[in-house]
This record gives C-alpha cells, sequence and structure tokens, in this order.
C-alpha cells in the first residue's frame, strides 16, 4: 500500500486493492492589499496581510477502486458538518506548516454512474478545504 497523505483520519491512498486518493491539488494563496488612487500618479499600494488560503482536492470515490462512494462521502460530510479541523499531511509533511490545520468549506459531489436500486457507484468530488487559523483565546 501506498499512502500519498492523510486529511485527519481520512487516508489517501493507492494499493491494489483500494484507491483513494485525489487526481489534481490546487493551492490558492495571495495577500490583501489596499489600493489609493493618486491622480496624476500611480496608485498607493498598502500590504494588509495573508489572504485566507485554501486547498481544493478532486477525489473519485468508484466501487470498482475498492470503496463505497456513497459511504466514503458521508464521512467526509459529517467531517465538513461538524467543523473539525485537521492536519492535511502530503509526503510524510504537513502542508502548510507544522501545527497548520484545515476545515472542509465546500463538499460538492457529482454522481456519475448509478448501479442496482440507484446505488452510486461512481462519484466524483471537489473537496475544499481552507486553511484554520484560531481565534486567540477560541478553541
Amino acid at each position: 500500500m501506498a499512502i500519498v497523505g492523510t486529511f485527519g483520519d481520512i487516508v489517501f491512498e493507492v494499493s491494489r486493492q483500494r484507491a483513494r486518493s485525489f487526481d489534481t491539488l490546487q493551492h490558492d494563496a495571495g495577500m490583501r492589499l489596499e489600493i489609493q488612487e493618486v491622480i496624476g500618479r500611480d496608485p498607493l499600494v498598502s500590504i494588509c496581510g495573508p489572504e485566507s488560503e485554501t486547498v481544493a482536492l478532486t477525489i473519485t470515490l468508484a466501487l470498482q477502486l475498492g470503496v463505497d462512494p456513497q459511504k466514503e462521502y458521508d464521512r467526509l460530510y459529517a467531517i465538513m458538518r461538524a467543523g473539525n479541523a485537521s492536519p492535511l499531511v502530503l509526503a510524510g509533511r504537513p502542508f502548510g506548516g507544522s501545527g497548520c490545520r484545515w476545515i472542509i468549506e465546500k463538499l460538492p459531489a457529482t454522481h456519475k454512474q448509478f448501479g442496482a436500486q440507484g446505488r452510486t457507484v461512481w462519484m466524483d468530488v471537489a473537496m475544499t478545504l481552507r486553511k484554520y487559523v484560531q481565534q486567540e483565546g477560541g478553541r
């Protein structure tokens, strides 16, 4: 079994029996800027600080890959609804640095194939994680 990474207790893995992994990962980071227009000159730019970072993962869940798509989605959905912040670890290193935690912000799912009794046999999930920054004195 080859472990690609983890998000909390979700293990992204590829083996002969199972493939629970993501196809793409997109990291979005930026800076908050205040721009003040000045007549006849270039605008003045002030740096306000970093924007909230996000990570988007495209996950394929399929019976033929050894996972139950609906069961896996329900597990991710429960984590999102509980508001659990967890580390995202890729290649053995915490993404975003040591102590960084992420929450599931969005979890759209596309049901692509159905089997007997309407059971989903193939689903694509476009999970968006947002970097969790704890308030002073918060949980």
